[in-house]
């Protein structure tokens, strides 16, 4: 009988587990090389390109970011990096996660200078003076 290193219960030899370190460093370095072709595809993807759009009535440029985007094959292929996981969504799909996620966001509070500006504080200070 051999104590378990963790709790201290006896155990039998036949029952015991030990690491292997071989496939613990093998699963370290499969998980690096997911980690990196992740971070590629941040790298590569996640940047929006800026398209430029010449208006043809009279000749002015609109600079627009637009995401790049991927077809349906390409994107479920590249996918596969990290397959847990969607990592590649429809555009529309995206489009409502954004808003949903910008709608749920806390209103900004205000900084003391804005407090101070504000209309409702000037209005509760020229009351406070007509009041003796």
């Amino acid at each position: 009988m051999i104590k378990c290193y963790m709790t201290g219960v006896e155990v039998d030899l036949q029952d015991a587990y030990v690491l292997d370190l071989y496939e613990a460093r093998m699963a370290l370095r499969e998980l690096s090389n997911r980690m990196q072709a992740v971070e590629k595809l941040i790298e590569t993807f996640g940047t929006p390109d800026i398209v430029e759009k010449i208006l043809q009535d009279n000749r002015t440029v609109l600079k627009k970011k637009r995401h790049r985007l991927l077809s349906r094959a390409i994107a479920s292929a590249l996918g596969e990096v990290c397959p847990g996981r969607p990592l590649f969504v429809p555009f529309p799909e995206l489009s409502r996660k954004i808003r949903t996620r910008v709608a749920a966001r806390k209103p900004r509070t205000q900084t003391v200078a804005e407090q101070i500006m504000s209309p409702m504080s000037i209005r509760k200070e020229e009351g406070d003076g007509q009041n003796p």
